[in-house]
């Protein structure tokens, strides 16, 4: 969500799944969703639930001024809506969401992914996709969502 939102998180607040958590490697890990607003103005919702360790749901919704990001499948479905003229029955004239593009990834293993954009950032002298800023961010949204209080970063 930091990586979409191109932004430093303003808060969040959640609440943590009590019906069911995972057992990763002998250490709880729970589930919750949560809502993070960003300063610039951004608004995400965030979903990852489980009620089984195979019956993982894990989404992304978030809501710019120009359009909406929804990632879902664990990530391996992401589309892109923007806001464009329509013909409301009210008669408005409002804009609505169209999807715009749809992107289907491969079921890869995500840590080779990561490597992968390690190395190619290293022969390329670019930036990776997912910087310390954004994962100490992201470690920030998930430790306020489950603390289950509005957390001001």
């Amino acid at each position: 969500m930091c990586f979409f939102s191109d932004s430093e998180p303003e808060w969040s607040i959640g609440c943590k799944q009590q019906d069911y958590v995972r057992n990763v490697h002998g250490v709880h890990d729970y589930g919750g969703t949560g809502f993070i607003k960003f300063k610039n103005g951004i608004i995400g919702i965030v979903k990852s639930n489980s009620s089984s360790e195979f019956n993982i749901c894990f989404e992304i919704d978030i809501a710019c001024k120009n359009g909406r990001v929804i990632i879902t499948d664990a990530g391996d479905t992401c589309e892109f809506y923007k806001f464009t003229h329509s013909n409301s029955s009210s008669g408005s004239h409002y804009k609505t969401l169209s999807l715009v593009h749809k992107i289907y990834k491969n079921q890869t293993e995500r840590m080779i992914n990561a490597v992968n954009n390690i190395v190619m950032a290293l022969k390329k002298d670019q930036q990776v996709k997912s910087t310390g800023q954004t994962s100490l961010a992201s470690i920030k949204i998930i430790s306020g969502i489950l603390s289950e209080e509005k957390t001001l970063f």
